[in-house]
């Protein structure tokens, strides 16, 4: 497509480098829809509502929901957030906020699975007599035996979020 096409905000995303080669086809077919989708999804970076640090926080949280997880695009809007002035710790107090979308999900579910459970009559299977026959544990003192650090230690190991 040429800058001179009646798609404006295609060819500033794409001068940009933020326009996804995967939507040229779209962009070929139908140009005019193209363009009011990309004019609707840039719509919260033009407007000035919300300041851009905020706006790429959500990104990375929409980005980094368990229905979604692109990680290519959490990984763009990290770097985005970290050029609009967001710190390592609102990065990750993002990431824990949108952990428990898994969590929530398992609450909601769970219920509805017992009850279905009881109404075909259906038990659960019966745990292994000896677990430790199952799945062996190291001795108490062991080094393996020590827990992987917590969600919440993640970015005090990773130099990206710092």
């Amino acid at each position: 497509m040429s800058s001179t096409s009646s798609t404006p905000t295609v060819e500033a995303l794409r001068e940009r480098g933020v326009w996804s080669p995967a939507m040229d086809n779209f962009a070929q077919w139908d140009p005019d829809w193209t363009e009011r989708c990309a004019r609707m999804t840039n719509n919260p970076w033009t407007t000035g509502v919300l300041p851009v640090k905020w706006i790429e926080l959500i990104c990375i949280a929409l980005n980094a929901a368990c229905t979604y997880r692109n990680e290519s695009g959490m990984r763009y809007h990290i770097r985005a957030a970290l050029d609009a002035g967001a710190t390592g710790e609102e990065i990750r107090e993002t990431l824990k906020g949108v952990s428990v979308l898994g969590i929530h999900s398992i609450a909601v579910t769970l219920p509805i699975l017992f009850e279905e459970a009881e109404k075909s009559s259906t038990r659960p299977a019966p745990r292994p007599a000896c677990r430790r026959a199952c799945r062996p544990r190291p001795p108490r003192g062991c080094r393996r035996s020590r827990r992987a650090p917590s969600p919440g230690h993640w970015g005090k190991r990773s130099s990206y979020l710092r």
